[in-house]
């Protein structure tokens, strides 16, 4: 029984049937059949049997179909693919890293670029020429400017009460040493 299905293939008729009719891809066959699709296009091949175009996503190489009104351009099997493969391109990074400033912090990354040439690539507060990351108060929605992760995070820690930051201050200048 199994070599019947192996080789149905070799009959015109039901290949034409499974391709044609039933849109199925080479691939789709050969699976069906436990075959190679090489396998199945030598026989379309033979049979001339006019070849499809196979449609397969560049960013994860699975086998699709395209929508009818985009088959002459599209290049994914799905927007998640496209987005994907979009946000690797370097205009797509900046593309991507632009909305998301937008969203957040309401600048563009001209803005974001304006304030790390004007911070010398610094934080505001440490100095340290490290990945940076846009400062703002959480109540008023304004940006203070660009710090390091561990000086934003400090502040985030303190609730941003610039009280609690200056007994902080002065309880490491009485403790710079330690006490015990």
């Amino acid at each position: 029984m199994s070599e019947i299905k192996e080789e149905r293939y070799k009959n015109q008729e039901w290949l034409e049937d499974q391709y044609i009719r039933l849109d199925k891809s080479a691939l789709e066959i050969s699976k069906d059949l436990k075959c190679t699709d090489c396998t199945i296009r030598n026989w379309l091949k033979r049979f001339n049997i006019e070849k499809k175009r196979d449609y397969i996503c560049k960013e994860c190489g699975k086998e699709y179909t395209p929508h009818e009104k985009s088959k002459t351009y599209q290049k994914y099997c799905s927007k998640q693919c496209n987005r994907k493969a979009f946000a690797s391109t370097k205009h797509g990074n900046r593309s991507l890293k632009n909305v998301k400033l937008k969203a957040r912090y309401n600048i563009t990354l001209l803005k974001y670029e304006e304030l790390l040439k004007e911070q010398n690539h610094k934080c505001k507060i440490c100095g340290k020429e490290l990945k940076l990351f846009v400062d703002h108060n959480h109540d008023s929605g304004k940006i203070r400017g660009l710090l390091c992760n561990n000086c934003n995070a400090g502040i985030g820690w303190f609730n941003e009460d610039v009280n609690i930051l200056k007994l902080a201050v002065i309880y490491l200048e009485d403790n710079h040493e330690g006490n015990v």
